[in-house]
């Protein structure tokens, strides 16, 4: 089960960059000698989940849109996301659309009961 707060979503919804990230930062630059110089340190948090629907799979109707923008719409707010068990405390991603719903069948006015599939953008904090 994948619930963001109180809305659930679908079960099926893929979390596209779980095993991209590493919580290490890493900077390099030249010294004037022209030695490397690299430094490192953990990144307590602020990773970024991206979970996707697609057209084959992830699907839901477009009051569960309308309920993630209800909750994207709320300022210094924290959500929990649980994601099969795995519970996250987390905020939208503001850096880009934080819900990026696409229609599953193009239509000029969609209802209620229309189908999307979608993007959701997080960060965990």
């Amino acid at each position: 089960m994948i619930t963001l707060d109180s809305i659930e979503l679908p079960d099926d919804l893929q979390w596209l960059n779980r095993h991209q990230y590493l919580q290490i930062k890493q900077n390099t630059f030249r010294a004037l000698s022209g030695k490397l110089l690299i430094t490192e340190s953990i990144i307590p948090g602020g990773i970024k989940i991206v979970l996707q629907g697609s057209r084959t799979r992830a699907w839901t109707i477009k009051t569960v849109i309308d309920a993630l923008n209800a909750l994207a719409s709320q300022v210094n707010q924290t959500w929990v996301l649980n994601y099969h068990g795995q519970q996250h405390n987390v905020v939208f991603d503001r850096s880009k659309a934080p819900v990026e719903p696409f229609m599953l069948k193009d239509v000029t006015l969609p209802g209620a009961e229309h189908v999307f599939y979608f993007k959701l953008n997080l960060i965990e904090i």
